[in-house]
């Protein structure tokens, strides 16, 4: 069940049943539903990282609404050892990514991949590299990026900067 709280009068708001196993294509359709109901211009929508999903945050982003939602943890490679994308920063006016030795990853080629735009960047300098046991196991470390990452990105800006919002999740719904 999805639910939707007002959390500066503790009301529901908005609700929905679904037989979905997942809730990750559920948020940019309960935020507008629930910015609907309660006939609100601006909106900042609040949910755990079940809801994640880079093409529903984009769509939250373009309903008007502010989404506070963090990022899912999908990479396996802290545990391994090796450097996990954070660590890897993108520099937008060049359109590459400077990795932990500071060197570049450049963008190489963009290709589709489950229906989104995705631009892959790697360098070939990665048999050299001081770095390269902790960076990768393959011939070279590669980073994707998706179109509309600076999206994504700017959520996250937006949870850094409001650290608490998350708290205030807990203390609302659970």
């Amino acid at each position: 069940m999805q639910t939707a709280v007002d959390t500066k009068h503790q009301l529901i708001v908005e609700h929905d049943v679904t037989n979905k196993t997942s809730d990750r294509g559920q948020l940019s359709r309960m935020a507008i539903r629930a910015r609907d109901a309660i006939g609100a211009d601006k909106l900042d929508v609040i949910a755990d990282r079940g809801y994640f999903k880079s093409e529903e945050i984009k769509a939250t982003v373009d309903a008007g609404i502010t989404p506070y939602v963090p990022k899912s943890m999908t990479s396996g490679n802290i545990a391994k050892g090796l450097f996990d994308r954070r660590n890897f920063i993108y520099i937008a006016e060049d359109d590459e990514y400077r990795y932990p030795a500071g060197e570049r990853l450049p963008n190489r080629m963009t290709i589709m991949e489950k229906d989104k735009k995705m631009i892959k960047y790697w360098s070939s300098n990665c048999q050299s590299c001081a770095l390269k046991s902790k960076c990768t196991p393959s011939k070279e470390r590669r980073v994707t990026r998706w179109e509309h990452e600076a999206v994504l990105e700017t959520v996250q800006q937006n949870m850094n900067r409001k650290p608490t919002m998350m708290q205030v999740r807990k203390q609302t719904v659970e």
